[in-house]
């Protein structure tokens, strides 16, 4: 009960250009920043996946343009998520979920904001798909090691499609080649 209570506080709606200043200030990850060691002569973020997202959102200049969506989440404590879905990565035959943040503050325990985030980033998924007037796969990509975000999408219909190498290929086929920059491909029907 405390749950759902909890997860009606969020009011979604489009992204509009007087939200950049918000999606500039939007924290999704702790610390909120990599923090520089020297030894090693890099900077470094426990999860840098969840670095990067954060990045992205902070990045983004709304409003969406053609073939794409921009939702946020705002509660009493300003933006609470962003979910971007784009028919630009997978063309004709799918939709991509680029982005599904949930700010800090609201990641603790089983709060279950970051399912009212999926079934929001799938809600405008279908809406979007009902303009292609067929049905597509909804794509979705996670480090992984983001094993809440694998959990989330299983909780939300998606299942694992394949791992997709970001890295430069190496040369030859090599059995112990050790993925660096590695996402996991998740895929859903809506």
């Amino acid at each position: 009960m405390a749950e759902a209570a909890e997860s009606s506080t969020l009011t979604w709606r489009d992204a509009r250009r007087d939200d950049r200043g918000a999606l500039k200030a939007f924290v999704c990850t702790s610390p909120d920043r990599a923090t520089w060691i020297p030894i090693r002569r890099r900077r470094y973020h426990p999860r840098q996946w969840e670095l990067d997202a954060q990045a992205t959102v902070r990045s983004m200049k709304p409003p969406a343009q053609n073939g794409e969506r921009i939702r946020l989440a705002f509660d009493g404590d300003g933006l609470a998520a962003v979910v971007h879905v784009t028919s630009a990565s997978h063309g004709d035959f799918g939709l991509t979920i680029p982005i599904a943040a949930l700010a800090q503050r609201l990641r603790h325990g089983k709060s279950r904001y970051g399912d009212e985030l999926m079934d929001e980033a799938l809600r405008v998924a279908a809406e979007m798909r009902s303009r292609l007037n067929e049905s597509v796969g909804v794509f979705a990509r996670v480090h992984p090691k983001n094993l809440a975000s694998k959990r989330m999408l299983e909780r939300a219909g998606f299942s694992p499609a394949g791992l997709i190498h970001q890295d430069p290929p190496t040369t030859g086929p090599d059995p112990h080649h050790r993925c660096v920059e590695c996402v996991e491909s998740w895929v859903a029907d809506v």
